[in-house]
């Protein structure tokens, strides 16, 4: 039977010692994290980076608005004909289950974020959220300002149809994403979105972490 060298011998036993840790580290993890949490949740928790929106009464709309709530992201445009309205609906559905759980104003906040600033101007975004009641956030940017805001969440948005007119429409992301108080990202819901499993999860994972 073939030795190794030594010195390989040293540099595999001790490989195989890191790669022991590490799976001692992945399986600890399975064994704490709730599987429906391990759904949802980012592999790291990611701080956000500053921003600088305009929401709908045209006010500014920065880093340290996310501060010391939890909020619930989902970007989208108020011309959208089925995706938006429904998730908003969703999200008023959820804001209420929150509520009637002992959660208020001052421990969550829904945000809106327009993709489409060509069509939405603070007033159009206003009016629109209007339908879906008082407890959204509506904000918006330049083109460049959004893009960059969006990358931070894995969020992608596009211009697609007859550009030309007010025909077009906007591919976009339609997962609900979850910041923290601590403004990090730290999970993501993905369609189809349902307000009740989206209301268990995030009390769990409250109570998780």
């Amino acid at each position: 039977m073939k030795l190794l060298p030594k010195g390989t011998a040293v540099l595999l036993v001790a490989w195989i010692v890191i790669m022991a840790f590490v799976a001692a580290l992945f399986w600890f993890n399975e064994d704490t994290v709730d599987m429906d949490l391990a759904s949802i949740l980012r592999p790291v928790a990611t701080p956000l980076k500053s921003f600088e929106l305009t929401d709908q009464f045209g006010d500014p709309f920065v880093l340290d608005n996310l501060d010391g709530k939890w909020s619930f992201v989902f970007f989208g445009y108020t011309y959208c004909p089925d995706i938006c309205p429904a998730t908003l609906t969703i999200l008023s559905s959820l804001a209420r289950d929150l509520e009637s759980r002992g959660l208020g104003k001052d421990n969550f906040q829904m945000v809106f974020v327009s993709v489409d600033p060509e069509r939405d101007s603070v007033e159009q975004i206003r009016k629109y959220l209007a339908f879906f009641g008082d407890r959204y956030i509506g904000v918006t940017a330049e083109p460049d300002e959004l893009l960059a805001f969006a990358k931070q969440f894995g969020a992608m948005f596009e211009k697609q149809g007859d550009s030309s007119s007010d025909a077009y429409y906007m591919a976009h992301t339609s997962s609900i994403f979850l910041v923290s108080p601590k403004t990090e990202l730290v999970a993501a819901f993905s369609p189809p979105h349902d307000y009740k499993t989206i209301s268990s999860l995030f009390l769990k994972y409250i109570e998780w972490r």
